[in-house]
C-alpha cells in the first residue's frame, strides 16, 4: 500500500518535472509568444468564470446573492475580453506601472540624499539604478516582460531538475520500503482460539 503510494507520487513528480522543464524551455526560446499564449489562456479562464457567475446571477432569486455575482461576472468578462482583444496592451501596462513606481522612488531617494538623510554613496547609486530600471520599463514594457519570461523559464527548468532529483529519491525510498517490508515479515501459522 505504501509502496504503491510512493510509486504514484513518483509518477506525479515526474510529470510535474517534465512539464516545468518543457514550459521553461518554451519561455526561454519564445518569451514573447509564450507570454501572449499565457495571457490568452488566462483570458479563456476568466471568460469561463465570468459566464459561470453570470449564469448564477440569472438563476439566483436572492437579491444578496445577485449582488455578490454581479461584480465578479462583469470584471471577469471585461478583463477576459480585454486580454483576448489586446494581450500586448495588457502585457505592457504592468511594467509601466512598476516603472513609474521605481522612477518615483529613485527620484525620492536622490532628493533625500541631497538633504543629508542618505549620506552613503550606495544609497545614491541604488536610487540611480532604480531610476534607470524605471525608465527602461516605461520605454520598453514588452521587452522587459520578455526578459522576465526568460528568468521565469530559467527558474522553471531549475525547479524541474530539482523535482527529477527528488523523483529519484522517491524511487529509492520505495525500493527500500519494499525490501525492508519483506525482510521484517514473519510467516507464522494462524490458529483461532475460543475465548470463554
Amino acid at each position: 500500500m505504501i509502496s504503491q503510494l510512493l510509486m504514484h507520487l513518483k509518477r506525479e513528480s515526474l510529470v510535474a518535472a517534465i512539464t516545468c522543464i518543457v514550459v521553461g524551455i518554451l519561455f526561454i526560446a519564445w518569451p514573447g509568444s509564450s507570454l501572449i499564449l499565457l495571457l490568452r489562456i488566462l483570458a479563456f479562464v476568466l471568460l469561463v468564470e465570468g459566464v459561470i457567475c453570470l449564469v448564477r446571477l440569472i438563476r439566483s432569486t436572492d437579491s444578496l446573492q445577485k449582488n455578490s455575482y454581479a461584480l465578479p461576472a462583469a470584471a471577469c468578462i471585461f478583463v477576459g475580453l480585454l486580454l483576448l482583444a489586446a494581450p500586448r496592451f495588457v502585457a505592457g501596462i504592468f511594467p509601466v506601472i512598476i516603472g513609474l513606481f521605481l522612477l518615483f522612488h529613485g527620484i525620492k531617494g536622490i532628493a533625500t540624499a541631497r538633504h543629508g538623510s542618505r549620506s552613503t554613496m550606495g544609497g545614491v547609486l541604488g536610487s540611480v539604478i532604480m531610476i534607470l530600471i524605471g525608465i527602461l520599463l516605461i520605454a520598453r514594457p514588452f521587452g522587459a516582460l520578455k526578459v522576465l519570461m526568460v528568468f521565469v523559464g530559467i527558474g522553471l527548468i531549475y525547479d524541474g531538475l530539482v523535482m527529477f532529483r527528488l523523483t529519484g529519491g522517491i524511487s529509492e525510498k520505495a525500493r527500500q520500503f519494499r525490501e525492508g517490508h519483506d525482510q521484517n515479515v514473519i510467516d507464522v501459522d494462524y490458529k483461532e482460539e475460543k475465548i470463554d
